[in-house]
């Protein structure tokens, strides 16, 4: 990930970094807004100043996301990877976990039990302050984490010790995961620590077109898309109806080869989707192809987050939504959406995996979904309607046939 220069932020992001470094602090504010930018010079700053300093995330692929460039500099990992380090370094033995659900074998942290080890430690360890800690995606973790960070801020605080610091930045519209917190839930977590609240409005990633067809999976939550700077309208985002997923793969396929040098995003519903797709479009595309399942010992070198290449301004990357936070591409494809269905819950649910999906794309944006089964809620009554002026409606015809293309 390539940070812009520090002259190059506006104004209100420059008041956030010139924040005394012994200060926590709370960044709030849309996709698109610089938070991640914000996240990663606040903890260059504070490795500058000697401070040890920490950067953790929701997904591994983020953490590789930003881990090129300046990120290099910085220690970066997911929460589950620092806390278990964390709770060790301060001679707490293993993290206590929940018991697994039957639908995964993932052990959750118990973090209430945690919570009960820090009130009965007479002392707790130094090792346990953490220096400065940086929170990406804040909103993805659950308010008992931060009960537990604002904890532990209380108990260094009553031994005398310097406090422990964090910059959280989050947006509460970005949620796709059921255990998060909203910005109210991390606010009262962390009435102790009692961090500073900043907001950011403006939207430097997304033309106008794509704010707008965005803020229609708004759930009227605070931060919304914000305000695009962009004063291109650019090309309106288009919903294509398909016959199959081959139909995709020529869309696909059309677009990267009259676009040799961006950056594409393809996210889908499942890791089954996700291999089909790769294995349609690397003969096509060649090197320029790549896709991550997750970790795990079971998952291919090639389908591991440590193998993405987010440096190469021409990549395809092909990833779950449980993924995308975070990032951003030039154009972003969204096939097969009827998939979504098994799993949407509610239309709040639906809307908000549509809101950290559509605005991941910089220039353009394309959704697919088959023909409404009827055996299944449709999605296609949550998209913007044909009368809505937001979005281009399109056939499932071939893209050679029609002669209205842009691309």
């Amino acid at each position: 990930m390539k940070l812009p220069k520090a002259t190059e932020l506006d104004s209100d992001q420059q008041s956030i970094l010139d924040a005394p470094l012994t200060s926590n602090l709370f960044v709030s504010g849309p996709p698109g807004c610089g938070k991640t930018v914000i996240a990663l010079y606040r903890a260059l700053a504070a490795k500058n100043s000697n401070q040890q300093c920490q950067m953790i995330m929701y997904t591994n692929v983020l953490t590789r996301y930003t881990s090129g460039g300046e990120g290099q500099a910085i220690p970066t990992s997911t929460m589950n990877s620092w806390l278990t380090k964390w709770w060790k370094s301060g001679k707490m033995g293993v993290v206590p976990k929940l018991e697994s659900t039957p639908n995964s074998p993932y052990k959750k942290p118990d973090f209430q039990t945690m919570q009960v080890y820090m009130f009965k430690e007479r002392v707790i360890s130094s090792a346990m302050n953490w220096g400065h800690l940086v929170i990406d995606e804040g909103q993805d973790f659950p308010p008992i984490f931060y009960n537990l960070l604002n904890t532990v801020t209380h108990r260094l605080t009553e031994q005398d010790e310097e406090p422990p610091v964090m910059t959280i930045l989050a947006d509460e519209n970005q949620r796709i995961t059921t255990e998060n917190s909203t910005l109210e839930d991390i606010r009262n977590a962390l009435k102790y620590s009692n961090p500073s609240h900043r907001k950011l409005h403006k939207n430097y990633r997304n033309t106008k077109r794509i704010a707008q067809f965005t803020n229609h999976f708004s759930v009227g939550l605070e931060t919304g898309t914000g305000s695009p700077v962009s004063t291109r309208d650019g090309e309106m985002p288009r919903i294509v109806t398909t016959n199959k997923l081959n139909d995709s793969v020529q869309r696909i396929v059309r677009y990267a080869n009259n676009h040799p040098d961006h950056q594409i995003g393809i996210f889908v519903i499942t890791q089954k989707l996700c291999k089909s797709l790769y294995n349609r479009l690397e003969p096509k595309l060649g090197g320029r192809v790549q896709a991550s399942l997750g970790g795990g010992w079971r998952v291919e070198d090639k389908f591991k987050p440590e193998n993405l290449d987010f440096d190469s301004g021409d990549k395809i990357t092909i990833l779950c939504f449980a993924s995308i936070k975070g990032l951003e591409f030039d154009a972003v494809f969204l096939p097969e959406l009827h998939h979504l269905n098994p799993d949407m819950g509610s239309e709040d649910e639906f809307k908000m995996k549509m809101f950290v999906a559509c605005s991941r794309a910089r220039e353009f944006l394309e959704l697919h979904y088959q023909h409404d089964d009827p055996k299944t809620q449709s999605a296609s009554r949550w998209l913007p309607s044909r009368e809505s002026g937001i979005a281009q409606w399109d056939s499932g015809e071939s893209p050679g046939s029609s002669k209205t293309r842009q691309f």
